[in-house]
């Protein structure tokens, strides 16, 4: 696998296969997002984001280090299970939000019958969306990569800190882009 010893390379698929998931209910929050800030709505989704901030900081305590328990956690595999399940449910917290507790969307929204899809509006939604799911998608690609082609001379508990680093730091980047 691209040079790297078999350990190292057995570490990055199991990261890979926990964190797998994260970008698909990412991307769905994304096009939320800018659905709501493009109504000058932005504060939700930047107090939705800092509290998935703390949220995700306690799923890394518990997970990675086992928490306050004698658990011993699940370790670098923590880190990634985290990073989905906060991912995840930062979503539905915010669509819970937006859509089922305040209706927000309910003054500019048509509906959601098939006669309000049309094809000018899927392609213009999908115009609109599309790069900034792709640019986040490739963003952490290219952190990932970069990650394990620098940390892989290290080893595997190198790269395994800067996986656990990253998870819970990254966050905080996300939650300042949310005024942007």
């Amino acid at each position: 696998a691209l040079g790297f010893p078999r350990d190292l390379s057995a570490l990055a698929g199991t990261y890979a296969k926990y964190n797998v998931f994260w970008p698909i209910p990412n991307g769905l929050y994304e096009c939320m997002r800018f659905y709501f800030q493009a109504q000058g709505l932005p504060n939700p989704a930047m107090y939705n984001s800092a509290i998935f901030v703390l949220i995700n900081a306690l799923l890394n305590y518990a997970l990675v280090f086992g928490g306050p328990t004698r658990w011993p956690g699940l370790g670098f595999v923590g880190a990634a299970i985290s990073l989905s399940v906060s991912r995840t449910l930062q979503s539905v917290a915010y669509f819970a939000y937006m859509f089922l507790l305040t209706r927000t969307h309910a003054p500019t929204c048509p509906g959601l019958s098939a006669r309000h899809h049309t094809r000018a509006r899927t392609a213009e939604f999908l115009r609109q969306a599309l790069p900034g799911m792709g640019t986040a998608l490739l963003q952490t690609c290219i952190s990932n990569a970069t990650t394990v082609l620098i940390g892989g001379g290290l080893g595997t508990r190198a790269v395994a800190a800067s996986a656990v680093l990253a998870a819970a730091t990254n966050p905080v980047g996300w939650t300042l882009a949310q005024t942007a």
